[in-house]
Parts: structure tokens; sequence; C-alpha cells
């Protein structure tokens, strides 16, 4: 196979990707707020913001943040088939890493509490889950620039991104050049 074949490979893979992510019909335009005009990237700090957990109690994000070496923000939903074929991944990623300093945040894009607690119940995710339950519209998901889930972010303890936009395999390569 010689190079012009693996590039076509390459960039098949990707947009197939692409494809079978979860992605809006159609997104509405960013508010009118300068920290919403660009998503944050790689080597930029998170804003603080408060985030709605399934008991309906507020948390901060940086606070969840600090409390690990790297932590892991899942965009996520329930109804996503992409992101409900991943999960399995990030929790073996997760059960891999935990008590060596690595946390995850589930960020939902529901918008419906009831599915969206069965759907935490029904692939056993094991780290706090957030959500506006307001779909697309979910924050922090615009903030970032989120349009297709699944979708990860990778920060370190001072809420710094060193990582965004992996999938399982990249993901753990990632966590793991961290991590050791």
């Amino acid at each position: 196979m010689n190079s012009k074949h693996i590039a076509l490979l390459v960039g098949a893979l990707g947009v197939g990707l692409w494809l079978t992510s979860c992605r809006p019909g159609k997104l509405k335009p960013p508010q009118a707020t300068i920290a919403h005009k660009m998503p944050v990237g790689a080597g930029e700090k998170i804003v603080d913001i408060e985030l709605t957990d399934i008991h309906r109690d507020r948390v901060s994000l940086r606070r969840q943040i600090s409390r690990h070496r790297y932590t892991v923000i899942d965009f996520w939903a329930s109804w996503c088939g992409p992101c409900r074929r991943e999960a399995p991944a990030y929790i073996n990623i997760y059960n891999d890493y935990k008590d060596r300093g690595l946390g995850f945040i589930g960020i939902s894009l529901d918008d419906d509490y009831d599915k969206w607690q069965a759907g935490i119940a029904s692939l056993e995710l094991p780290w706090p889950q957030y959500s506006e339950l307001r779909g697309w519209d979910e924050s922090l998901a615009r903030q970032y620039g989120v349009s297709s889930i699944p979708y990860t972010m990778v920060t370190d303890s001072t809420g710094t991104i060193v990582a965004r936009g992996l999938y399982s395999d990249e993901l753990r390569s990632t966590i793991s050049q961290l991590m050791d």
C-alpha cells in the first residue's frame, strides 16, 4: 500500500468518525459574549462555572477538576449511540487510572431528566455527572465549541486544557503518557 492509499484511508476513517458522531441538526449561533466567540483550546484555562449534578446540587467545575492530577471531561448524551459505544472504553480508562489521580466528569447534552438518569444507570457511569438539561444549548458545550458528541477534553489539576477531541484509543494513549 503506497502513501496515497494510506492518506485516503486515514481521511476516510476521519470522515467516518465524524459521520458516526452525534451532531445537532442545527447549532444556534453563540451568545454575544467574548467568552463564547472563540472556543477554548489546548494550553488555555477552563473558566470556572457552576455545574448541576444528578441530585440538582450545584458545584464548581474548577473545584471538581482540582481534586485530580488530570480530569477527562466527557460530553455525551443518553440518546447518542456513539457515546454509548465509547462509554465502556472510558470506564476501563477510568478504572485503570483513578487510583493514580485521574478523574472524569460527565457533561450531558440531554434535555430530559429521567432519560439522563436512566442513561447514567444503564451505562453504569461511575464518575460525577452534570447537565443543565438544555440539550445542545448546554453552556459548557457552547463555551468550548462542542459540535458533535462524544467529545472529550483533558485538563490538569489547575484547569489547563492539555488535550481535546480524543476517542477511546487516543484518550487511553494520552492518559497513559500523562500519568506514567
